[in-house]
């Protein structure tokens, strides 16, 4: 679908107004140039509303297009880790089979990429509840790892801007001690 601007489309000038506008009866009060001046109002609040739609049809599209993928794409997720954890198990034997699923698990991470879904990067980083879920707290004695993702229970995506899966982590909390300080 191309996207092309809008043609505005012309107000038609006081004199292509058709002549009804002077058949009006004489015993009317309303000044036939007071109703030229309504319609032309509303004739251009008309053309404003029409383009306001457009506008908001282009963007709701746009929105759609862009994560319309989002079911398959969480169906792929759980494909690629169900490989990854069969190409760790096959690592010992270090056959083809671990060769031919390391090339799938590669393909299909492409293919992710492609599609904008990029992985949430988690270990070390401050837990953030937009983009984290916190599963477990394990108290720590090092202030450095207070509020840090200290392991990373499941990874976690995002489609675009969105976050379409939470990653699934253990936070450290600071102790003092063997208190949790709040």
């Amino acid at each position: 679908m191309k996207k092309g601007k809008v043609k505005e489309a012309k107000v038609p000038d006081i004199q292509d107004i058709p002549e009804v506008v002077e058949e009006l009866p004489d015993d009317s009060d309303i000044e036939p140039e007071t109703i030229i001046i309504d319609f032309e109002d509303k004739w251009k609040r008309a053309l404003a509303d029409l383009d306001n739609m457009r506008k908001r049809t282009d963007r709701e599209l746009e929105h759609l297009r862009k994560y319309s993928s989002e079911l398959l794409i969480l169906d792929m997720i759980r494909s690629m880790e169900d490989m990854e954890r069969a190409l760790d198990m096959s690592k010992a034997n270090k056959d083809d089979m671990t060769k031919g699923l390391g090339m799938v698990l590669n393909e299909m991470n492409v293919t992710l990429k492609k599609h904008g879904v990029e992985i949430i990067e988690s270990m070390g980083a401050s837990f953030d509840p937009n983009l984290h879920e916190a599963l477990m707290q394990e108290c720590t004695d090092c202030i450095d790892d207070d509020d840090k993702i200290i392991v990373e229970l499941q990874r976690g995506y995002k489609l675009h801007d969105r976050v379409i899966r939470h990653a699934k982590v253990k936070v450290g909390k600071y102790t003092k001690g063997g208190q949790i300080n709040e």
